[in-house]
């Protein structure tokens, strides 16, 4: 059939009518022709309405149009034929040749079939034509012999025909199965880029959890990670609380600023929290089906797919990961399989960050009250000076003491002045801004550094600490009595009272000298004058 449909294009194009205008030309003059005009009118006609045909097959792609386009053209030029026979010396012209090529053509352009009756219907024009000669006599076996001629013509050509339809058949198999194994070639290396892609991420991922980084550093590579590779816009990684049995988000991308304080999320709640419940992923393609979609809080109000995955190591469920998009239908099987895979691997990453924040913390914070140490506050001091020099900034160091704490020691015993070390220390956590540091400097003792805080600032701090403490009740015998328990505080100011760590940190211990020795339970700033005539 495409063969058909491509020879009856070419057959009645433009440029193969004036082929066959070209081939006819000369047998036309040898012809005694009674009448050039009608001719050359006939020869115009020939052209003109195979342009006409050229312009309708050009843009039409139904082969079923193409073939009845091309039959009712074939019938056209078989009476165009006739009348070129008829004006040219009827059945005795020379003319009559045309019906060889012609037949030849149809028997080429289609199949036997419809080749042979295509002769059988010029052929009986022609005898008709032939038949017509007023006056003249009738050549019957002339007229028989050349109608055998013309139907023998579509046998032989179909001879040929057939022979290229086989091997045009052949190749058009070929080609098929070339195209098959193309789509499987495709599909197969779509695989394994896929694959591959998979495999560069979940290797990604693992190495962030080795690098020895820090927590934070490592939800900020993680989030670099799933926006690069995985090309989501809008996601957040939800860690569940172990104490409150809440999802609380760890990190976000694409969401309002702040998101991760305003939205707290029960388990079981919602999409998120069914995830974190059940341990199966979810792919939503239009979260406008789902009753009671929170759309975090009201505070994305744009999302319509939605997609979770769980974050699982042995069989615990440590959070889910959530991405969404303004699309419907944005994300895909692939996308979910894809992120699940990436949530395990992330799931081993997470448990080394968090192996390594732990041995970090083992070397830089105080096993009993969880404050940081003693050398590590030195380590921050020296980095508080030096970068309160460059931005020429103030800062105070605060030195804490517990008063009486032997008495309490001999009173209650160790472990009583453990509970009250940890509870002074959690208080102190508590009182301070994130930006600030708690240290346990030794023993009883705590310093607290302030950045970007001056004397008096730090004063009112100070003093808000010492009155929670004071007011608290610290239940430390087996009776459950309760207990006073109180602070004195020495308190300097970077760079009005020192220059150096050892300076500072010198001039504070003075001032909680000085406040443990005029009464304790107070807090004390370090004015020269007075701790020198003190102490003296």
């Amino acid at each position: 059939m495409n063969i058909a449909i491509n020879s009856s294009k070419y057959i009645f194009s433009l440029k193969g009518r004036i082929f066959a205008v070209i081939a006819l030309l000369p047998l036309t003059l040898l012809d005694s022709i009674s009448d050039y005009s009608k001719q050359l009118l006939l020869i115009i006609a020939f052209v003109f309405y195979s342009s006409v045909l050229n312009v309708m097959l050009k843009d039409c792609k139904s082969k079923e149009k193409i073939i009845i386009i091309s039959v009712f053209f074939l019938i056209l030029d078989s009476l165009f034929i006739t009348l070129l026979v008829f004006f040219t010396g009827k059945g005795n012209s020379q003319i009559y040749l045309v019906y060889y090529f012609y037949i030849g053509l149809c028997t080429l352009s289609f199949d036997f079939k419809t080749a042979m009756l295509i002769s059988l219907l010029d052929s009986m024009l022609y005898g008709t034509v032939c038949l017509y000669k007023p006056g003249g006599e009738i050549d019957l076996p002339h007229i028989i012999i050349r109608i055998g001629f013309f139907l023998s013509i579509p046998f032989f050509m179909s001879k040929i025909s057939v022979g290229q339809n086989k091997y045009i058949k052949y190749i058009n198999n070929l080609e098929r199965k070339l195209e098959r194994e193309k789509d499987v070639y495709n599909k197969i290396k779509k695989e394994l880029t896929i694959k591959t892609d998979e495999l560069k991420i979940l290797n990604e991922v693992g190495n962030i959890g080795s690098a020895g980084v820090d927590l934070n550093e490592f939800f900020n590579k993680i989030n670099s990670t799933i926006s690069r590779m995985l090309g989501f816009k809008r996601f957040c990684i939800f860690l569940v609380n172990e104490e409150t049995s809440q999802l609380e988000i760890k990190t976000a991308v694409g969401f309002p600023r702040g998101i991760e304080k305003k939205v707290i999320i029960n388990l079981g709640e919602g999409v998120s929290g069914n995830v974190a419940t059940t341990g199966k992923p979810v792919l939503v393609g239009d979260v406008s089906e789902i009753d009671g979609f929170t759309y975090y809080g009201g505070l994305c109000r744009d999302i319509k797919s939605f997609l979770c995955v769980p974050i699982i190591s042995e069989s615990k469920i440590l959070g889910v990961i959530s991405a969404n998009d303004p699309t419907v239908n944005y994300f895909t099987d692939d996308d979910l399989k894809l992120l699940s895979d990436l949530a395990i691997h992330f799931s081993v990453a997470l448990q080394n960050a968090k192996y390594v924040e732990k041995l970090r913390n083992m070397s830089s914070v105080d096993g009993l009250t969880e404050s940081y140490n003693h050398r590590f506050f030195y380590q921050r001091l020296k980095q508080e000076i030096s970068v309160s020099k460059r931005h020429n900034q103030k800062f105070s160091i605060v030195m804490f003491d517990i008063d009486c704490f032997k008495s309490v020691n001999d009173k209650y015993g160790h472990k009583a002045g453990d509970r009250v070390l940890i509870a002074v220390s959690n208080i102190l956590k508590k009182h301070c801004r994130e930006s600030d540091f708690v240290a346990r400097y030794g023993g009883e003792e705590f310093a607290l550094i302030l950045p970007r805080t001056d004397s008096s600032q730090a004063l009112i701090l100070t003093d808000r600490i010492l009155e929670v403490t004071r007011n608290r009740e610290f239940f430390l015998n087996g009776a459950n009595i309760p207990a006073i328990v109180t602070l004195s505080a020495g308190i300097v100011e970077f760079p009005k009272d020192g220059l150096s760590c050892n300076e500072l940190v010198e001039k504070a211990d003075q001032a909680l000298y000085y406040a443990k020795k005029t009464g304790k339970d107070k807090s004390q700033l370090y004015i020269a004058e007075k701790i020198f005539s003190f102490d003296k």
